[in-house]
């Protein structure tokens, strides 16, 4: 019944105004609203840091261990902030005993590609010269966070950088080309995001650069050597595809990848933890991977 209501709140106070029709600005303010309900984990702590110039907040527990995951949260790089995204945070340094870094990258139309990847290598990097072994760090993100994390982490390969431990990607935006199936087969069951919408916001963030280009659709670059990942999803939104095909193309790479598909949830249902048992079940599943 939760997520029934839950779903149709979506449908009705989210998707008609993620549109290309409304400014950034207002669809900023608007999306920072409907975070506001969002539980915040109890016991949990939410420091303002600096990550080599870029603010961040860490979010941690008094259980915290060494082991850390940097976080880069969705928002079709033009929305979303650390602290639209702490209640979903929160849960997985509470369920994971991880401190968690939630990046507050640069966004778009200010700021075109690369400068979100930009950031993301520079927080990474200070985390190592922190003196935190790469061995604990694990990187994390959804929506197009996630696509971001997977980018930065084929960079930290591709520059012969320590690898981080892990991925944990939530309906991870890997195709900014927008070709899979479920881009038309799940429009209408999609209750959040819009096909115009994310063309729009992939246009804002891409700039002069292709869509097609690896950093931007992950799901092109060459995909081997990656650490072991996990794919969390759900079956009713128009990412889906990315997710599918992402996976296949994970373990034609040789690498570890698991995924699931939460049948009848939507794209990022994880930012309701704390309300969603579903939500919460999704997270402690990824605390034990993060950890294991």
């Amino acid at each position: 019944m939760l997520a029934a209501i839950l779903r149709v709140a979506l449908r009705l106070f989210a998707k008609p105004f993620l549109a290309p029709r409304f400014s950034v600005a207002f669809q900023r303010w608007w999306t920072n609203m409907l975070m506001l309900p969002n539980l915040n984990a109890r016991g949990t702590s939410f420091d303002p840091v600096v990550l080599n110039g870029i603010p961040a907040r860490l979010i941690a527990n008094k259980g915290s261990t060494e082991k850390t995951i940097l976080y880069l949260h969705g928002g079709a790089y033009i929305l979303g902030n650390p602290k639209g995204h702490r209640g979903l945070c929160s849960h997985l340094a509470k369920f994971s005993n991880q401190k968690i870094y939630s990046l507050d990258y640069r966004l778009a139309p200010e700021h075109v590609y690369p400068a979100a990847l930009e950031d993301a290598l520079a927080a990474y990097q200070h985390l190592l010269d922190q003196g935190i072994e790469a061995s604990n760090i694990s990187l994390a993100g959804d929506s197009a966070g996630a696509g971001l994390a997977l980018s930065t982490t084929l960079n930290i390969r591709d520059r012969s950088l320590p690898m981080p431990a892990r991925l944990f990607l939530i309906s991870p935006w890997a195709d900014m080309t927008l070709s899979g199936d479920s881009i038309k087969t799940k429009a209408k069951t999609d209750p959040m995001i819009r096909e115009d919408w994310a063309q729009s916001c992939g246009e804002m963030y891409l700039g002069a650069t292709a869509a097609s280009h690896p950093d931007c659709s992950p799901l092109f670059a060459n995909l081997d050597n990656l650490p072991p990942t996990l794919i969390h999803v759900g079956s009713e939104e128009i990412l889906l595809d990315d997710s599918l095909r992402l996976t296949e193309k994970l373990k034609a790479g040789g690498n570890e990848v698991t995924l699931r598909v939460f049948e009848s949830y939507w794209h990022d249902f994880q930012l309701q933890a704390g309300t969603l048992p579903m939500a919460n079940e999704s997270l402690q599943e990824a605390a034990v991977f993060l950890n294991r």
